[in-house]
């Protein structure tokens, strides 16, 4: 408004010296006519840009955005209205663009950035790893192994991922392993890879009680597959009954089987009345009880022996 009451003062300044212009005294070589009017046109000329700049249309017409007169937008809410800087791109108040949803299948979002023309361009994020669920071991942990005969003897047992180790004390005349107390069953197979370290004693080995129990003099208790070193220096499996080994069953006997000093899949099923033994899938004896049993797994061992037992299966 101050604009425009100068260049209205000095539209009339101009006309009004127009008018008196013989009180001007021109230049010696400048006529007095050419001066007034050269004076007047520089007060013309000055006041009309002087109103014409002064008017409210023209700052809307300077990027104001304003569409009434006298009522010009302040710069900062023009920034937070305008997402696009001076030169296209994003201004340094502009709000930050919002992200896409994932899509169907749980597909990344994808992300966007705008160009010097104000298109959208839409980025898709990378995948995200293929990472496959992890898969669950077949096998028997080891850890599931609870120590019995520590009261005849100090002995070594370690678990480590599917690896049992039982180190038995230089003796025959008691059994020192492990059971799984947690599977009782009347009809089960138990099937693993078994290597037996020599120990001091001729006579050594390791049975395999598929339904027994643990006694009040924490040893094993019931029908057993034992498989031992014999003087020949062969290796027997056999039927016989814990705590008190011994050949028993129905159409027992003793069977020549793998040298045990090497690793050997053994397998071993109870059902019924009935004892199955193979050794890497030959059979190594059949036998029968006087009657079906029911209890847990158990793995023992004696005569100072070291045996590894590894990829334990239940069934």
């Amino acid at each position: 408004m101050e604009q425009e009451l100068l260049g209205l003062a000095l539209l009339g300044a101009g006309a009004l010296l127009g008018m008196v212009g013989n009180w001007i005294k021109p230049p010696p070589k400048l006529g007095g006519g050419w001066a007034i009017a050269l004076f007047v046109t520089i007060l013309l000329v000055v006041g009309g840009l002087t109103y014409y700049n002064g008017r409210p249309d023209v700052g809307d017409r300077d990027g104001s955005g304003s569409d009434q007169p006298g009522l010009a937008m302040p710069s900062h809410e023009q920034s937070s209205l305008n997402p696009l800087g001076p030169n296209g791109g994003p201004s340094a108040t502009s709000p930050p663009a919002p992200t896409a949803p994932a899509g169907a299948g749980g597909s990344p979002p994808a992300s966007t950035a705008r160009g010097g023309s104000g298109t959208v361009r839409t980025t898709p994020s990378a995948p995200p790893p293929n990472n496959k669920p992890a898969t669950t071991s077949p096998y028997v942990p080891a850890e599931r192994f609870q120590r019995f005969g520590g009261r005849h003897g100090s002995f070594t047992m370690a678990a480590s991922g599917s690896q049992l180790r039982i180190v038995a004390p230089e003796s025959i005349d008691n059994q020192w392993g492990g059971a799984i107390r947690d599977h009782h069953r009347c009809d089960v197979t138990i099937a693993f890879d078994v290597r037996l370290d020599a120990g001091p004693m001729d006579y050594y080995g390791f049975a395999v009680v598929p339904r027994g129990q643990i006694n009040d003099d924490d040893q094993a208790q019931g029908s057993a597959m034992i498989f031992y070193r014999d003087s020949g220096d062969d290796f027997i499996a056999k039927y016989s009954s814990l705590p008190t080994p011994g050949i028993g069953g129905i159409g027992g006997g003793a069977y020549n089987v793998a040298d045990l000093r090497k690793t050997h899949r053994v397998v071993v099923s109870a059902r019924g009345a009935v004892h199955t033994v193979t050794v890497d899938g030959v059979p190594s004896g059949e036998y029968a009880e006087t009657e079906p049993e029911c209890g847990i797994p158990m793995i023992v061992a004696w005569g100072g022996v070291t045996a590894y037992v590894d990829r334990v299966l239940l069934s």
